[in-house]
């Protein structure tokens, strides 16, 4: 499956939404809570102003929307969040979005480093960024949860 990357926009506040109520993400989410609509706006219009935080939509060669993959750039480090649309899930799809969508942040950021943090359960989602090229695992606790830590760097040259 061919993928494209789009940056997000206000016209793809309820396709986030859904996305970020949708059980199973909800589950491998660091919070787990449900998000109203409305809360949901106030903070997805926020973050698409902010210059630390890049929102992209991955689509496939007909133009559906397959999953997001979101960076939030503090220093030097980008921390990245990955979902996949539940109707493309388990095709694979991870570790292609995740390595274009690192390409795409390199573009800009160059020097920059990309941390994932993971929960130790979700296996699935560990395999994609490893495939990807994600390295340097370490355990960590995020809020009391058992997770690994992967980074990726540019390749130079």
């Amino acid at each position: 499956m061919e993928l494209r990357i789009r940056t997000a926009t206000i016209a793809d506040l309820e396709l986030f939404w859904h996305w970020k109520n949708d059980p199973e993400a909800l589950k491998q989410s660091f919070d787990s809570n449900p998000v109203s609509l409305e809360n949901h706006t106030k903070w997805f219009t926020a973050k698409l102003q902010q210059d630390q935080s890049l929102f992209l939509v991955v689509e496939n060669e007909i133009g559906e929307p397959v999953g997001h993959v979101r960076f939030e750039t503090e220093g030097s480090t980008a921390t990245i969040g990955i979902t996949v649309d539940p109707a493309f899930r388990g095709m694979g799809l991870g570790a292609p979005m995740l390595k274009e969508a690192s390409r795409y942040y390199f573009e800009s950021f160059p020097d920059n480093e990309i941390h994932a943090y993971i929960k130790t359960d979700n296996l699935a989602s560990y395999k994609a960024f490893v495939k990807a090229g994600f390295g340097e695992e370490q355990k960590v606790d995020v809020g009391g949860v058992a997770s690994f830590l992967v980074k990726l760097r540019k390749v130079k040259g």
